[in-house]
């Protein structure tokens, strides 16, 4: 899969931080991957 553009990533980003809340790097991006169905590669 191609990386994602900006306008595709910034959506699911901004909902995970509506609530206010902090939030690790960590949990916004495993919401990220699982949201836009991306593979990582470590």
């Amino acid at each position: 899969m191609a990386v994602p553009n900006y306008q595709k990533i910034m959506l699911p980003f901004l909902k995970v931080l509506a609530d206010e809340k902090p939030h690790k790097l960590q949990e916004i991006k495993d919401i990220l991957v699982d949201e836009l169905e991306l593979s990582l590669f470590h």
